[in-house]
């Protein structure tokens, strides 16, 4: 589990969900496949600096109905966290 972050990250996070769930129901009738990408996946879950648990943005992504699902990090101990989420 990764430690950082604020307020502003609780936000930002709260802003994706939105966007998320927005953009699925808007896409969901097309006739082509949807994909959500994330390019620093994370561990799955952080800790902000008051000590709250939050689910990260791969974690939260996968609430919705994408046909796929494609998650990177740079760090190896990070990959192998979200794999067990």
């Amino acid at each position: 589990m990764q430690k950082f972050g604020s307020a502003w990250t609780s936000a930002k996070l709260d802003a994706l969900d939105a966007y998320l769930d927005a953009y699925t129901k808007i896409m969901k009738n097309q006739s082509f496949k949807i994909c959500y990408i994330d390019a620093f996946s994370g561990s799955g879950n952080i800790i902000v600096k008051t000590g709250q648990e939050l689910d990260g943005s791969a974690i939260r992504s996968l609430k919705y109905p994408f046909d796929r699902y494609y998650f990177f990090d740079t760090d190896p101990g990070n990959c192998e966290a979200l794999k067990k989420e």
